[in-house]
């Protein structure tokens, strides 16, 4: 995979990596995979365990990915299966929201669910982990924040025509104050459909 980072603090010795966005106000981090996963072709699970520094706002507004992408440079995806923090509403479709959105994209068009679940940050001491579990079949993804099922989408899930990559990414959008994503783990696995 590849990380693409400004700096790489730690929030303790047991976290693994924090995505900054360094102080312009475009800043973006990420780490990601290639664009290896393809859509509807196995059973797919993204795990991630993350937490932010400091909620985005209107003065310092950044938005998070979590899971499958196609474009590791848009804030729009054309097709993908991910966790959104959008407090701003940033992301066409997307609703501005202190709560995680999970989002499903096929050719451009996408469906938002948004949870009842807040983002957390790193003043309440916990992490959150962030999963999602897509069938296979391109009828249904489920999506999960700390093992409790929080949404089901079953439209605009993407097809075998599309390569995603997995990433967890933090994106500035305003203010030139430094923001930090932490992330303690990032796992993901497919089984195919097909044997190979």
């Amino acid at each position: 995979g590849t990380a693409t980072n400004t700096t790489i603090p730690a929030l303790s010795p047991a976290v693994l990596r924090g995505l900054a966005t360094g102080t312009t106000n475009n800043g973006d981090a990420k780490s990601a995979t290639d664009v290896s996963f393809i859509g509807s072709v196995g059973k797919k699970t993204s795990e991630s365990k993350v937490s932010v520094d400091t909620f985005s706002t209107s003065m310092n507004r950044y938005v998070c990915f979590f899971g499958y992408v196609s474009s590791l440079t848009s804030l729009n995806q054309t097709n993908a299966i991910y966790f959104l923090y959008d407090e701003g509403g940033l992301s066409t479709g997307s609703t501005a929201s202190p709560n995680w959105q999970c989002v499903c994209a096929n050719g451009g068009i996408r469906t938002f669910v948004t949870t009842s679940v807040p983002v957390t940050d790193t003043s309440s001491g916990a992490m959150q982990k962030l999963r999602i579990n897509d069938d296979g079949t391109g009828a249904n993804v489920k999506f999960y924040i700390n093992e409790v099922l929080v949404a089901t989408i079953t439209t605009n899930v993407p097809t075998s025509a599309v390569s995603l990559a997995n990433t967890g990414r933090i994106l500035k959008q305003a203010g030139t104050t430094q923001r930090v994503l932490y992330v303690d783990y990032m796992t993901m696995a497919e089984k195919f459909n097909t044997p190979r």
